[in-house]
C-alpha cells in the first residue's frame, strides 16, 4: 500500500512543512524512501521515467538505501503529484523517516532470512532425492519408486517457488504493469519454465 493510500486526505501543506526543503535556486527538494527497488535496472528505470516529468530537475536514487533525492519546481508539479507518479511506476514512494526506514529494513531482512532458510532446507532435500534418482538411473530402480521420488521432489519444490521466489514474481509483475522489462522478468520466466519442465513426465 502506498503512502497516499494511507491518508484519507493528503496533507500537502503539512507534508511540505515537514519534509520539503527549498534550495537557493528557488526549487524544492525532498528525500523519498522508494519501495520495490531490487536491482540497478529498477534504479535506471525509475530515474529515467521521473526525469521526464515536467517540473522535475533531477533525481538521484541510491539502490542500497532505497532513498531518492528529488529536486523539482512545485509551481509545475505538486509533491502529491510527484508521489503519485512513483505509484504509477509501481514503486511506491514515501517521505524518508529514519525510524520507519530502519524498521522496514529490519523487516525485509527477516523476511529474506526466512526465505533463504526455507530454500536451503527444502533444496537440500530435493538434492538428496535427485541423488537417489541419479543412482537409480545408473543401477536400476523400480518405476513406482522413481515416480514417488519425483513426486516428493516436486512437492518440496513448490514452497520454494511460491514463497522463496516471491520477490522476483512481485518485481516481474511490477515491470509488466509499467510496460518495462527488468531483471525480475527473465528470472521469473526461467523459474517457471524450469519448474514446469522438471515436473512433466519423462
Amino acid at each position: 500500500m502506498s503512502y497516499l493510500d494511507n491518508a484519507v486526505e493528503f496533507p500537502s501543506n503539512r507534508l511540505k512543512q515537514r519534509y520539503v526543503k527549498h534550495n537557493n535556486q528557488g526549487l524544492e527538494e525532498i528525500i523519498l524512501s522508494i519501495d520495490g527497488i531490487s536491482c540497478s535496472g529498477c534504479v535506471t528505470k525509475v530515474e529515467n521515467r521521473i526525469r521526464k516529468i515536467a517540473g522535475v530537475k533531477s533525481i538521484q536514487l541510491n539502490p542500497s538505501t532505497h532513498r531518492a533525492q528529488v529536486i523539482w519546481n512545485e509551481k509545475t508539479l505538486s509533491v502529491a503529484e510527484l508521489l503519485r507518479y512513483f505509484d504509477t511506476l509501481g514503486y511506491p514512494a514515501s517521505p524518508y523517516e529514519t525510524r520507519s526506514q530502519e524498521s522496514q529494513v529490519k523487516r525485509e531482512g527477516r523476511q529474506a532470512l526466512i526465505r533463504i532458510t526455507v530454500a536451503a532446507a527444502l533444496g537440500m532435500q530435493v538434492m538428496m532425492i535427485a541423488t537417489a534418482l541419479y543412482f537409480g538411473d545408473a543401477f536400476g530402480i523400480e518405476e513406482r519408486y522413481r515416480y514417488l521420488l519425483r513426486f516428493a521432489a516436486t512437492v518440496l519444490t513448490i514452497p520454494v517457488l511460491l514463497f522463496c521466489a516471491t520477490p522476483f514474481f512481485i518485481g516481474a509483475w511490477r515491470n509488466l504493469k509499467s510496460l518495462t522489462v527488468g531483471v525480475d522478468v527473465p528470472i521469473s520466466l526461467a523459474l517457471l519454465v524450469a519448474f514446469l519442465a522438471a515436473s512433466m513426465p519423462h
